[in-house]
């Protein structure tokens, strides 16, 4: 790139150090410049992304839409076309009664919504994350990450809101049946939740990418979903007999460990040592020396770890 990722927007706050990382971060206006210059990067670079996944996802959106005005059979035969048979998951649903799939359905098209954004916020940290430790600013990367899982839980806690407070009305936009409408409603606090989860869990994994962890990541994913969430939200839907409410808190339960596994990989992080890291992956993987001296200064000033 022409210019750095990270740069001062203002001469009125020393927030840069002359090698180009933050200073650590003493008061309230410090914290809040960061902030900012953190929220201004992160959009710069998934904002393009969000706008474009929103667009191609509004196709199959659009058509759920318009079919679900048809009738509920037709909504959940263009569900299980559309999303049951290609998610796993959703596969043990073929068995539920189409009132169950139709009404799953529409809620997973909301959320849908919701996902599609924090794809292109979990590409935009993921870039940050990789391009601040591979130029030695561990601080910087440790607020990117910080800053970006908060935006990320206030925007996840204000959607769980906004479908809690509409619970009875936004089912009306996909069908005219008042009986899936009352379906709908029962599994809005489940899409609440989900909400709120997939808010930060996206967030979490983008960082890993960018930090080098795609195979502690891929091990976390396939246990907390596949060997833990997936087999409990069988047993609560077709063991318990809660139907499609049990299979999403399986659902739900599985993502909860992954996220909360997820967190706390992220609290035990050294940022030095990923950057020590990073920069030997780049004199490994690069196939050239590279100066390093200028890493090293970064990663620790004055003995004093970001």
């Amino acid at each position: 790139m022409d210019e750095p990722l990270l740069s001062s927007p203002s001469g009125d706050l020393d927030l840069i150090t002359g090698d180009g990382d933050y200073r650590s971060v003493k008061n309230f206006r410090e914290l809040k410049s960061v902030f900012w210059i953190e929220t201004a990067k992160l959009w710069k670079i998934s904002g393009p992304i969000v706008v474009t996944i929103l667009c191609q996802y509004g196709t199959n959106s659009v058509t759920s839409i318009f079919v679900g005005h048809i009738g509920d059979i037709e909504l959940s035969a263009v569900s299980i076309s559309l999303a049951v048979i290609g998610c796993f998951a959703f596969g043990f649903m073929l068995g539920m009664g189409m009132l169950a799939v139709g009404s799953l359905s529409i809620c997973m098209n909301i959320n849908g919504y919701e996902a599609m954004l924090f794809v292109g916020i979990n590409a935009a940290i993921s870039v940050r994350v990789s391009n601040e430790l591979g130029l030695g600013h561990p601080r910087a990367a440790k607020y990117s990450v910080y800053v970006t899982v908060f935006q990320s839980f206030l925007m996840g806690i204000v959607f769980m809101v906004l479908i809690l407070a509409t619970r009875n009305y936004f089912a009306v936009i996909f069908t005219s049946s008042e009986d899936m409408q009352q379906a709908v409603a029962k599994l809005a606090y489940l899409l609440g939740i989900t909400m709120v989860l997939n808010s930060v869990q996206p967030v979490i994994s983008g960082v890993a990418v960018g930090g080098g962890w795609q195979a502690l990541v891929a091990y976390i994913n396939l246990g907390s979903y596949y060997v833990f969430g997936l087999p409990f939200g069988y047993v609560l839907g077709y063991v318990a007999n809660l139907g499609v409410q049990g299979l999403w808190l399986g659902m739900i339960a599985g993502t909860a460990l992954q996220t909360l596994i997820l967190l706390f990989v992220l609290y035990k992080t050294n940022w030095n040592n990923e950057a020590e890291l990073t920069s030997d992956r780049m004199k490994k993987w690069g196939g050239q020396d590279i100066n390093t001296d200028n890493l090293q200064n970064n990663i620790m000033i004055d003995g004093v770890e970001p």
